[in-house]
């Protein structure tokens, strides 16, 4: 018994160490989404700020137009503001992705502590594991394997926060659906909630 206990707890951290390091992937990338967001921000706010200062022109030349130009500069005050609210309401979209990329980072961050955690754990018990093989001390062997159960009641289950995060893992670089088949999570959140 105490040595299949040890030869199990030798094989469980692997997939931990996977999953552990495939939320910290999908942080680093969810970073990186998000700072390519925040660099088109800047651009935006250039491209739509000569239109502000045209529309703000416009609205002081109609004041002193006469009755006879008012018509062709309320058009063009009405093109300008157009283009502003366009601008405006893309800057609103690159910061709406910007944000939600933060949050993905965020959620994968939660998610892949305990399982850091769980490895650190279970080498515990193997390393008690293998103590109370050789000085044939059960109580020993009994600390490991309570380490080792701990470690169970820690790692997530599948629960409302990791499903938001598999929904959201489906969209690509700014803001499109890619079709890509069930990842791994999807099936080990399925597994543990059997």
């Amino acid at each position: 018994m105490l040595a299949l206990t040890t030869v199990y707890l030798a094989v469980v951290p692997r997939p931990c160490t996977f999953k552990g390091g495939g939320f910290s992937t999908k942080a680093v990338l969810s970073q990186a989404q998000a700072s390519d967001q925040w660099a088109l921000l800047p651009g935006q706010e250039h491209q739509g700020e000569p239109l502000r200062v045209e529309a703000m022109r416009l609205k002081r030349d109609l004041q002193l137009a006469s009755k006879a130009t008012a018509p062709v500069l309320e058009k063009s005050l009405a093109d300008v503001e157009k283009k502003v609210i366009k601008y405006d309401g893309e800057k609103a979209d690159i910061q709406k992705e910007a944000h939600r990329f933060e949050d993905m980072k965020a959620d994968a961050q939660k998610h892949g502590a305990p399982f850091g955690l769980a490895v650190i754990y279970l080498q515990i018990a193997i390393l008690l594991s293998s103590i109370a093989a050789l000085m044939k001390k059960p109580p020993v062997y009994w600390v490991g394997s309570l380490s080792a159960s701990w470690v169970w009641s820690t790692l997530p289950t599948g629960s409302t926060s990791s499903s938001k995060f598999r929904a959201r893992s489906d969209v690509g670089p700014h803001g499109r659906r890619c079709h890509r088949a069930p990842g791994p999570l999807s099936s080990w959140s399925k597994s543990r909630t059997r």
